[in-house]
C-alpha cells in the first residue's frame, strides 16, 4: 500500500431521486502499512489476540492465519463505523485466500447470528461457492455462488455497494483487466442505518464459523455509491493508490513471485505525467526513501513508461517506485516489490524405497511432506522413516523422480524424535550416490548430515549440493546415526531440487484467445 495519501475525495456523480448531486467521499482506509491506522478518519483497527492463529503485519498488509474461532485472532474495526455512513455506502477490499476455512468472512458487520450482513469467501469448505447474506429487522436476503472461486493465492478486488432498496457486489482479481460488470445483486428492505454493527469485523464471523486465512492489502469505507467509471479506475490503479496522478498497475503485479530473471518492468503512467523517474533496489525502505540523487535512482526523467533493468539475480526480491514527473512537480509513488524466479524448483511426485522400515515410518514418509507446518518439521515419529529394529545392514533409503532431472541440491531434515538427543537415530555419516537408469550408480561423496534439533520447529539444517548432475535415482547410505548405541537410523524429509532445462510458463499460453 502507499502510505500516503494524496487525494481524500472523489467526486462521484451520484442524482437522488430529487435530482440533487452529491458526492462520494472516502471515509476511511486502512492499508495495513506495518500498522492498523485510518489514514483518512483516524478510527484505528485492532488486532483481537484470541490464541496462536496470529495476524500479522507486513509492510504491505496483514495476514490472518485462521482457524478455530476461539483460537484465531482476527482485526475489528470501530464500532458502527459501517452503520454510521448512512444508507448510501460502499465497502472496497483488496485482499487475498490463502487457504480454505469453513464458512470464514471477508467481512462481517453486525452484533449477532440474527442480525448481521456479511461476504464469505466459501460456502463450508467448497472453494467454488460463496455467499453475501443481509440478515436484518425487515428480513433475511441471500445468494450463493455469485463470485466463486476466490482463487487461492490470488489477490482480488472487491467491491460490494449499499443503497436503500438494495445491496450489489462486483469481484474480480486484481490483474484483471477490468473489475467488470456486478456479480450479484439483491433487493432488500433492511437499511445501513438500522445496522447494529457493534461486531464490525474483518476475516471473522458471527456465527462460530473459522476465522479467515487470508490477506488483506487494503480496506475502505466510501459514504456514497461508487459508479462504473470510478469502480473502473480505482481497480486500473491497483490497490497500492487512489490517486490518477500516480503510477498505476505495475507489471510485474506488486508482490509477484516467480518472475523471469530478464524482464520488462513496465506500468500505467498517471494522468498528465510527462516523464517517470524509476528506483529500483533490494530494501523496502531504502528504495522508499530514496531521492533522485541516489543510487537507487536507475533511470530519472525518461519518456517510456517501461524499463528493462538488465539481468537479475535467482530468487532475489526486488522493490520498485516510479515517481511521475507533472510539468514542475513530481507525484512520489509506491513502493512494488516483486521476486524473481528460484535457480531451481522443489521435484514433486518423488518416491522412496528403504533397505526396512519400522511400523508406520514407510519410506515415503521422508518425501510426502508429512510433519512439515511452513518448513518446520514436528516431533511425530510416524512423521519420518526409520529403518527397523534388527534389521541387516548397510541401511539405505533411495529415492526416484519422473525422468531424469538436472539435480541442484537437496533439503536433510533429519531424523527429529523427541528423544533424538538421548537416542540419536538420525543419520550422521552418509554415503550419497546417483544414477541415471538405477542400475548405474556413481559416487557423489560421503556426507555428515546435522543432527535433528528434536523441537516442533526444526528447519533443515542439512544441503547436499547435487552440482547439477543428471540423474533419475538417488541413494543414500547410512553409515553411522548419531546415537551410536542403536542400529537404527532415520530421516524426516527429503526435498530435491532441480534446475529447468526446457522452456516453461509461454506467455501467451497455450490455447489463449
Amino acid at each position: 500500500m502507499g502510505k500516503k495519501l494524496a487525494i481524500l475525495t472523489l467526486a462521484l456523480v451520484v442524482v437522488s431521486s430529487a435530482g440533487a448531486v452529491r458526492a462520494a467521499e472516502l471515509a476511511h482506509r486502512w492499508s495495513f502499512n506495518g500498522d492498523l491506522k485510518d489514514s483518512i478518519a483516524g478510527a484505528d483497527a485492532t488486532i483481537v489476540d484470541l490464541g496462536t492463529s496470529n495476524v500479522t503485519l507486513s509492510e504491505t498488509q496483514a495476514t490472518m492465519a485462521g482457524g478455530g474461532k476461539d483460537t484465531s485472532d482476527y482485526i475489528d474495526l470501530p464500532d458502527r463505523i459501517l452503520s454510521s455512513l448512512g444508507d448510501s455506502a460502499t465497502i472496497e477490499v483488496w485482499a487475498t485466500q490463502n487457504a480454505i476455512q469453513n464458512w470464514s468472512r471477508i467481512w462481517d458487520f453486525g452484533s449477532s447470528t440474527t442480525h448481521n450482513v456479511f461476504m464469505s469467501w466459501t460456502v463450508a469448505t467448497t472453494l467454488t461457492n460463496d455467499r453475501v447474506e443481509w440478515v436484518g429487522p425487515n428480513g433475511t436476503v441471500t445468494l450463493d455462488g455469485t463470485n466463486a472461486p476466490y482463487t487461492l493465492g490470488t489477490e482480488f478486488h472487491i467491491v460490494f455497494t449499499f443503497e436503500p432498496g438494495a445491496i450489489t457486489w462486483y469481484s474480480a482479481p486484481a490483474g484483471a483487466t477490468d473489475l467488470g460488470p456486478a456479480q450479484g445483486t439483491l433487493k432488500t428492505t433492511n437499511v445501513l442505518s438500522g445496522l447494529q454493527d457493534t461486531n464490525a469485523w474483518i476475516g471473522r464471523s458471527q456465527w462460530g464459523d473459522n476465522t479467515a486465512s487470508a490477506s488483506f492489502n487494503e480496506f475502505r469505507l466510501w459514504k456514497g455509491v461508487l459508479t462504473e467509471d470510478e469502480r473502473e479506475k480505482l481497480h486500473d490503479q491497483g490497490p497500492d493508490t487512489i490517486d490518477a496522478s500516480i503510477a498505476a498497475k505495475p507489471v510485474p503485479a506488486n508482490r509477484a513471485s516467480d518472475q523471469s530473471r530478464d524482464l520488462i518492468m513496465s506500468w500505467t503512467p498517471g494522468e498528465n505525467a510527462t516523464a517517470h523517474n524509476v528506483y529500483l533496489g533490494t530494501s523496502f525502505a531504502e528504495v522508499s526513501a530514496a531521492g533522485t540523487d541516489s543510487p537507487l535512482a536507475v533511470s530519472v526523467g525518461q519518456s517510456a513508461n517501461s524499463f528493462d533493468p538488465g539481468r537479475l539475480v535467482f530468487g532475489q526480491t526486488y522493490y520498485w517506485r516510479i515517481d511521475e514527473v507533472v510539468g514542475g512537480s513530481v507525484a512520489k509513488g509506491n513502493v512494488w516489490s516483486f521476486e524473481v524466479e528460484p535457480y531451481s524448483y522443489p521435484i514433486a511426485g518423488v518416491t522412496a524405497t528403504a533397505s526396512s522400515f519400522s511400523k508406520d515410518m514407510g519410506p515415503e514418509k521422508a518425501v510426502n511432506g508429512s510433519g512439515l507446518v511452513g518448513d518446520l518439521h514436528s516431533t511425530v515419529s510416524a512423521d519420518s522413516w526409520l529403518t527397523a529394529k534388527g534389521a541387516a545392514g548397510p541401511a539405505w533409503i533411495q529415492f526416484a523422480f519422473d525422468s531424469v532431472r538436472k539435480l541442484d541440491k537437496a533439503l536433510v531434515w533429519n531424523s527429529n524424535q523427541a528423544l533424538e538427543g538421548i537416542l540419536g537415530f538420525g543419520a550422521k555419516d552418509v554415503t550419497v550416490e546417483y544414477s541415471t537408469d538405477g542400475a548405474t550408480w556413481t559416487a557423489l561423496g560421503d556426507f555428515e548430515f546435522a543432527q535433528g534439533t528434536a523441537s516442533s520447529d526444526y528447519a533443515a539444517n542439512t544441503t547436499v549440493d547435487f552440482a547439477g548432475v543428471p540423474a533419475q535415482y538417488v541413494k543414500m547410505t547410512i553409515n553411522s546415526n548419531w546415537g551410536g548405541l542403536l542400529p537404527q537410523y532415520g530421516l524426516s524429509e527429503v526435498r530435491f531440487y532441480s534446475v529447468p532445462v526446457v522452456a516453461r510458463e509461454p506467455q501467451p499460453a497455450p490455447d489463449a484467445t
